[in-house]
């Protein structure tokens, strides 16, 4: 542990250092500030950075295209001028894996890998620091990269929503510009190992994680809530991820013989759990054992690489197209991409910009701090993909997660399978209380 904090230490160093080689961040915040309430009086569009990867098929920048498009058409004062605030959203679309999209119609050279490190995530971060028309962004689809990335914006007066990243460093910090749009570690892990204690009735377990502080945390949040619900884990095993073929029958080797009811495999990589999830299913065909799965493995590519060694797979999700709020949503997406059905990133990217909307519109300003402190302190607002309510260091509060299934080619939602965990939560905290009282 004493290691890892310090690797958080040496990594926000090496942040700080990347930061002041560039454009002074005072110089950068107070600049940003000042153009950001002479746009408010001139009534001039509002720019707003987005970075996600393959952006010309990515249902992530379709909801956010979607999102801009009713906001840009909405009267919101009724005084016959459509926009928030009365002015037009400007979006600065730039492809994490190379090609930037929109505004500025440059390449940026960038590695073909998909976890891009630090020092390229600053240098992605910062084509939108040097300009000072941009008062916000929304991506950085790697928690590595929104981590590196967040105290670049913080620094330079930008606010920053994290809609993927899940790393409980994202907001340890506390900065008052930086915002997480989705469930943390700590709370995925204890949902999913609550589904498996009070929804499936699990008694024992095995645990492979990724050798990554998203690996880590998963695990070690869900041995706790698992053994706290009376899971006994049997075999805890951490393994590289990699977006080459891996083999990984050493470490199944090592579950060999033992009896367990599921596997809870912790990969945001999706190769490799393809390759976890066959060699287990092969290695283990004497056994009949069930598979869990993180909000990273929520993408049919999985299901279908993996064929039929996938069935049954359940993972975590955010968005759930029965949730009533949610019906013009679907309807709306499906009008506009030939039929497509929504998926939990294509929610995610509409409601990061409806959010964004609401927060300007209440505030009555474009400005990145006012912005923030109307966020902050709001009651609750609700999107397509639930509750979003924020703690003083930007977490997220009241959102939570439903659960999917792979069905022979396709994941279909397991209603009402998070009600069990949600109702034993709700009680856990309300003892908690009378304890302290």
């Amino acid at each position: 542990m004493l290691m890892k904090r310090l690797g958080y230490i040496l990594s926000y160093l090496l942040i700080l250092t990347v930061i002041s080689c560039t454009q002074p961040y005072q110089v950068s915040y107070e600049q940003r500030e000042k153009h950001a309430e002479i746009a408010q009086a001139k009534k001039t569009d509002i720019f707003v950075g987005i970075v996600w990867h393959y952006v010309e098929q990515s249902s992530f920048i379709n909801g956010v295209n979607l999102a801009v498009q009713e906001i840009n058409n909405k009267d919101f004062d009724n005084d016959g001028i459509k926009g928030v605030l009365n002015r037009q959203l400007k979006m600065i679309i730039i492809d994490e894996l190379g090609i930037e999209h929109g505004y500025f119609h440059k390449y940026f050279p960038r590695s073909k890998q998909r976890n891009i490190d630090q020092r390229l995530a600053l240098q992605l971060a910062n084509t939108f620091t040097r300009n000072p028309e941009v008062v916000a962004v929304v991506g950085h689809a790697m928690p590595i990269e929104a981590i590196a990335a967040s105290v670049t914006y913080q620094h330079h007066g930008i606010l920053y929503f994290a809609p993927v990243a899940t790393n409980l460093l994202l907001t340890q910090p506390g900065f008052k510009l930086v915002f997480r749009l989705i469930p943390p570690n700590q709370e995925q892990a204890s949902q999913l190992a609550g589904y498996c204690a009070l929804t499936k009735n699990y008694k024992n377990m095995v645990i492979l994680h990724e050798r990554t502080a998203y690996g880590e945390e998963l695990a070690d949040s869900f041995n706790e809530t698992a053994a706290a619900l009376g899971i006994k884990i049997i075999h805890r095993q951490s393994f590289f991820k990699s977006r080459e073929q891996v083999n990984f029958k050493s470490i199944i080797a090592d579950v060999q013989g033992k009896k367990f009811d599921a596997i809870f495999l912790a990969s945001s990589e999706d190769q490799t759990a393809v390759e976890m999830i066959k060699t287990a299913r092969k290695m283990l065909n004497n056994i009949s054992f069930d598979l869990v799965g993180t909000h990273f493995m929520n993408i049919p590519s999985i299901g279908q690489e993996a064929g039929s060694a996938a069935e049954g797979l359940v993972v975590p999700t955010v968005f759930n197209s029965a949730f009533n709020l949610a019906d013009n949503f679907v309807r709306s997406y499906k009008m506009n991409y030939n039929g497509e059905e929504p998926d939990a990133w294509a929610a995610q990217g509409y409601d990061s910009i409806k959010l964004l909307a609401y927060g300007m519109q209440e505030s009555g300003s474009s400005v990145p701090m006012v912005v923030a402190t109307t966020l902050r302190y709001m009651r609750t607002w609700i999107g397509v993909t639930g509750v979003h309510a924020f703690a003083e260091n930007g977490e997220i509060r009241g959102k939570k997660y439903f659960f999917r299934q792979w069905e022979k080619d396709h994941f279909s939602a397991l209603e009402g399978a998070h009600i069990p965990y949600s109702f034993y939560s709700l009680a856990h905290r309300r003892t908690k209380q009378d304890l302290v009282h």
